[in-house]
């Protein structure tokens, strides 16, 4: 099974969306993931890695291919085809036996096998620093690298989605409820990126413990370390907040090359920590009541099963302790390789591209982004080449000027057609995909209301925030609707700022709802156009039950 694209030199900007296209499905741009231009160095690798993944799970895949169009990636997956129902049973029933042994054993392949390989890998990255002569060996460890941890990404969550689907669908048959009930037993761990937070929540407390709340609330963010410097007792929270970037530092806005980590930049640490203090919210209570809370449903939930029959109960602990882990691992994976791993990217590059600074071959370091995998190891390979290097300068130039000017472009949902409304595989994988992803469905809704999927339950009102990134998330006020395209862990302490979450992506097993419901507030995602159709400071109505935010005012 290959994973291969389709791509080409663009010889004008802003190209034809839809020209020269290989015959074939749709391809679809994945707008929680890649909502914005993505940095060519991002190459074929995860679409590469998928495709080893699920080849391994023994899912009918023929190819994973993508095709860039002014600078946004477009994917797609073709399937082997099946002549009918029964024919796509027989194709999938290798899949779905391969990933129910691979859901028994998440918990254990995650912490003996898969968490260490990737803090192994990215210690590695950290690591690689080399002189001119050595980068272009460099350049290929960091790329077979990439390789290795995308690779144990779809190892992941192929098996974790299907794990979730699998509770849900046992519970929905079990109590005649929604899938959505289910989601009210599972949380449980606290991932990574829960601990940042929580880390943040502490670093405010701080803040007030030493008087410094009135300091830190006024003036802008931007400045505040230099303030805090100067100030009794800041040198306490500056060392704290060292400390937690450390930690917690390697993330970016939504984990492409191009965005600058916090370590880079903490102002959005800066913004959550004002969040917090206004909102005067003890996280590390809050985030324990809701897990007393899930504890409670859970024991009440198996008072009701004190009817069924032995191997209905087995059933149903072994698919939630599969679920709960799944539910964990949504974020949990996210943290170590879409957030960790990418930002250690990004320093390596950095730190090249300051080598080739240094040398006269590219004037800044971060041009190095503006350059494709097999550009900069040709740059990197031939030192002496002069009309190369003036080349490379010359489209480096050329495409920052592109990427800035294609953030304002609204890309197409999907190129070369409308993918098929329902997958050729009625598997519990490819339905725990589409809730993931949510419903391709277009704008729905009236002029007072934007309509999408339940992600979280429950009502809030509350002034709507439009966030397209998380610099603009940074406004955020508590009480306020945060509404945007997507979220990514980098977003998580905004969840506990936010009295409800709207996106315009993802489905019910999207990272944005399972964090919502961590936080205990109502969330609809796949809520699409919703950052056009509603406006900064206007009143809405989140109601995470049904899938519907009312415009109020």
């Amino acid at each position: 099974m290959a994973s291969t694209t389709a791509s080409r030199d663009q010889a004008t900007f802003p190209e034809d969306w839809h020209a020269n296209l290989p015959p074939g499905p749709a391809f679809t741009l994945d707008a929680m993931h890649h909502p914005f231009p993505v940095s060519l160095l991002e190459g074929r690798t995860r679409s590469e890695a998928r495709a080893v993944a699920l080849h391994e799970y023994l899912v009918p895949v023929i190819a994973i291919e993508q095709v860039r169009r002014n600078h946004y990636v477009f994917m797609r997956t073709r399937l082997v085809e099946a002549a009918d129902e029964a024919d796509a049973a027989r194709l999938s029933a290798p899949a779905d036996q391969a990933l129910m042994a691979e859901v028994g054993r998440l918990r254990e392949r995650w912490e003996y096998e898969h968490r260490p390989a990737l803090v192994a890998a990215t210690d590695e990255i950290s690591q690689l620093d080399p002189p001119l002569p050595a980068l272009p060996d460099a350049l290929a460890t960091v790329e077979s690298l990439r390789t290795r941890i995308w690779t144990i990404h779809f190892r992941i969550v192929t098996p974790m989605l299907f794990a979730m689907q699998l509770f849900d669908e046992l519970y929905a048959d079990l109590f005649d409820a929604p899938e959505s009930e289910a989601h009210t037993l599972l949380a449980s761990i606290p991932s990574e990126s829960t601990k940042a937070a929580i880390g943040l929540s502490d670093l405010a407390r701080k803040v007030k413990a030493n008087g410094l709340e009135p300091h830190f609330l006024d003036g802008p963010v931007s400045g505040l370390r230099t303030r805090l410097a100067t100030m009794e007792g800041g040198d306490a929270v500056l060392a704290g907040l060292d400390a937690w970037l450390a930690e917690f530092g390697y993330r970016q806005d939504l984990g492409d090359l191009l965005d600058p980590t916090w370590l880079e930049n903490p102002a959005p640490a800066f913004a959550a920590m004002r969040g917090y203090l206004s909102s005067d919210r003890n996280l590390r209570q809050d985030l324990e009541a809701a897990r007393r809370a899930a504890g409670e449903a859970l024991a009440t939930t198996r008072e009701r099963l004190a009817g069924y029959p032995a191997p209905v109960h087995e059933r149903f602990e072994f698919l939630l302790d599969a679920a709960r882990f799944a539910h964990f691992l949504q974020d949990e994976h996210n943290s170590y390789i879409d957030q960790r791993a990418e930002s250690h990217f990004r320093l390596f590059y950095l730190r090249a591209g300051r080598t080739l600074a240094d040398a006269g071959l590219v004037e800044l370091a971060d041009d190095v982004l503006y350059l494709t995998r097999e550009e900069l190891g040709s740059l990197a390979a031939g030192q002496d080449d002069a009309a190369l290097a003036a080349r490379l300068r010359q489209r480096i130039a050329t495409r920052r000027i592109e990427i800035d000017a294609a953030k304002r472009l609204t890309p197409p949902p999907f190129l070369g057609g409308t993918p098929p409304s329902r997958p050729p595989y009625d598997t519990a994988l490819t339905r725990g995909q589409a809730r993931f992803f949510g419903p391709r469905i277009p704008p729905t809704g009236t002029h007072s209301d934007v309509r999408g999927t339940a992600g979280s339950r429950g009502l809030a009102t509350g002034v709507a925030r439009i966030a397209h990134t998380l610099e603009e998330a940074g406004s955020l006020l508590p009480g306020e609707i945060l509404v945007a395209i997507t979220t990514m862990p980098s977003w998580t302490p905004l969840f506990a700022i936010a009295a409800a979450v709207v996106t315009e992506t993802g489905g019910p097993l999207s990272h944005c709802a399972i964090v919502a419901r961590e936080y205990g507030i109502p969330a609809v995602v796949g809520a699409a156009a919703a950052t056009a159709v509603i406006r900064t400071g206007q009143v809405v109505t989140v109601d995470g039950t049904s899938g519907v935010v009312t415009i109020d005012g």
